[in-house]
């Protein structure tokens, strides 16, 4: 539903998958852009929006009046034809092809899903991450210790998503 701030998405971690819901903040997008660029046979306009700790630069298009987009990014007067984050791990989206408008079903297999152990956000970031300082921690165990030399790591996720609302405080 791209109307709600809320996504509910399969997520996997260490071979078990879960049935993780999102409330993402609201994005607030500019649209104050000339910028115009065709990409297909849609002529898309220019928007940006501040998400998670990194900045959004969408491309949407008049020619389909859906306020839909990839993943959790909507709300803007057409559709997102192609998104990318700017930062450390950017990621691109690209529409390469559409039924305008869409008369099939999406295919779910809702038994599946309703039967995955169910995470907020948060908590399945928190495991996330605590896997990781655990991988790290292991890694730096097995390598050779060096006097006076201090390591320190900034982190970096490897998502559009570099600061959430909880992490904040």
């Amino acid at each position: 539903n791209n109307n709600s701030p809320q996504l509910i998405e399969t997520c996997s971690l260490n071979g078990n998958n879960y049935l993780v819901s999102d409330q993402f903040p609201p994005l607030v997008w500019n649209t104050n852009y000339s910028d115009i660029d065709t990409l297909g046979k849609h002529i898309c306009h220019k928007a940006t929006a501040a998400y998670r700790g990194t900045t959004l630069v969408a491309y949407y298009t008049n020619d389909i009046p859906v306020p839909a987009g990839p993943y959790k990014f909507g709300g803007l007067p057409g559709l997102i034809v192609m998104l990318y984050n700017e930062g450390a791990n950017p990621h691109y989206w690209l529409l390469k092809e559409i039924e305008y408008p869409h008369t099939g079903d999406v295919p779910v297999n809702e038994k599946y899903i309703h039967t995955l152990p169910k995470l907020s956000l948060e908590s399945y970031v928190k495991k996330v991450d605590l896997e990781t300082e655990e991988r790290m921690r292991m890694m730096m165990s097995k390598m050779p210790m060096m006097e006076d030399v201090t390591v320190e790591r900034k982190k970096i996720r490897g998502s559009v998503e570099q600061v959430y609302e909880w992490e904040k405080n």
